[in-house]
């Protein structure tokens, strides 16, 4: 059961209240309600929650992005408009948008003006990657990282990987249960970076990827504040690892 309002200072009553719990949202007075839930026959209720949507009957999070009704001309200035309309905190999508980052990192590296209509190769990895961002808001995350049963050992684990393109990492929260519950893995966050344009080795990316892992994960554990039974980290490099 999840609730959730938006609080102002002490001694000022919370306002906005929405919930996935009947009983809970029946006790809150009308006044006090979200008035801002998009409620059709065919979907579940929704409402914005930090930037995100949140579908308040399943406890799942999608990221918000908005669909072109018409052909946009493939130029920087969209690309970079693109890219900034979607609100992405916890890095759900990240796979998705850094390869947006990449593509208007070779807009930048060719001399591309912002109004300059792109017609070469990279305007069809342009046009497809608006396609990409079109179908991310199916994309759900659940809201809570366990269930009710007994919690035996919570491990937080940490992926940290580089290409050529980019780096980034990944936090998963892995839990296991009192049998015969199964053990459950949820994607907690994720980071993304662009490679600088500036030539560096695979070593050098595959550290800086590491840092970024290693902060994200500091930043997770700081916000959570469980107890964990380990905290794992995974990579390919030696050089990481050593």
């Amino acid at each position: 059961m999840k609730a959730r309002g938006k609080a102002s200072i002490t001694g000022m009553k919370a306002r906005k209240w929405v919930s996935n719990s009947e009983e809970v949202i029946s006790k809150i007075p009308e006044e006090l309600r979200a008035t801002e839930l998009a409620i059709s026959h065919d979907t579940q209720p929704i409402t914005s929650t930090l930037g995100m949507l949140w579908h308040s009957s399943e406890d799942a999070l999608t990221v918000a992005v908005s669909t072109v009704d018409k052909p946009t001309p493939i130029t920087k200035r969209n690309v970079l408009k693109k890219i900034a309309t979607v609100f992405d905190p916890l890095g759900l999508i990240s796979p998705v948008l850094v390869r947006g980052k990449i593509l208007l990192q070779v807009l930048w590296a060719r001399g591309y003006d912002w109004d300059d209509e792109i017609k070469d190769d990279v305007a069809n990895e342009i046009q497809a990657f608006f396609g990409q961002l079109s179908i991310v808001s199916q994309v759900e995350i659940p809201g809570s990282i366990r269930n009710k049963a007994t919690v035996v050992s919570l491990e937080l684990i940490t992926f940290v990987d580089t290409s050529t393109s980019a780096f980034g990492a990944a936090v998963y929260a892995r839990v296991e249960y009192e049998q015969p519950v199964p053990t459950t893995c949820h994607l907690l966050a994720s980071k993304s970076k662009v490679a600088p344009l500036a030539p560096m080795t695979a070593p050098r990316l595959e550290l800086m990827a590491a840092v970024v892992g290693l902060r994200l994960t500091q930043a997770l554990i700081k916000v959570l504040e469980l107890p964990m039974s380990a905290v794992i980290f995974y990579s390919d490099s030696l050089d990481v690892l050593l």
